[in-house]
């Protein structure tokens, strides 16, 4: 079971994982900072299955290079921790830019 909704619900992960779910997905409007993602990551990364998404913001109103890192940024996260997946990039956002570097990024080493 994966526990699914709109906005910021990560202080509900504990009574999740108590009811037995196998992980979270969180969606670009909880607005988490990067400083709470890696927080998640660190707790539930190769625990428990994790989607979040890019910030949404950037990606639509960002500069390049803020996408870019954006991007890379949570690639990194995702990276590093097995069942770790991104959601939320798509054709809106900076398409090529995001999307491209997305590719370039999503692998691990």
């Amino acid at each position: 079971m994966i526990n699914i909704s709109d906005g910021n619900h990560t202080l509900l992960f504990e009574g999740y994982t108590e009811a037995g779910s196998d992980g979270f997905k969180v969606n670009q409007d909880a607005r988490l900072s990067h400083n709470d993602l890696e927080q998640l990551y660190e707790k539930w990364g190769g625990k428990k299955i994790l989607m979040f998404a890019p910030n949404r913001e950037i990606l639509m109103y960002g500069t390049r290079k803020e996408t870019i890192d954006e991007i890379e940024f949570m690639t990194s996260l995702a990276k590093e921790y097995n069942g770790a997946f991104l959601h939320g990039i798509n054709s809106q956002h900076h398409p090529t830019t995001a999307y491209k570097t997305w590719i370039k990024n999503r692998r691990r080493d």
